[in-house]
């Protein structure tokens, strides 16, 4: 089975967006609340769903 090229756009763009908001919206408890980003100092907040799609 292979992906048509429009398919493939968007496979590649929901991979992309659940990779960014695991990373910039998602607090982790292991990381005592903060998200992955916040935790290497990348950012101070953590990212909203709205503002990772805008």
């Amino acid at each position: 089975m292979t992906l048509s090229t429009s398919a493939a756009a968007l496979l590649e763009a929901q991979i992309a967006l659940g990779y960014y908001w695991y990373n910039l919206v998602k607090p982790h408890k292991s990381l005592g609340g903060r998200t992955p980003a916040m935790a290497l100092g990348v950012w101070d907040e953590p990212w909203t769903l709205g503002r990772l799609v805008a």
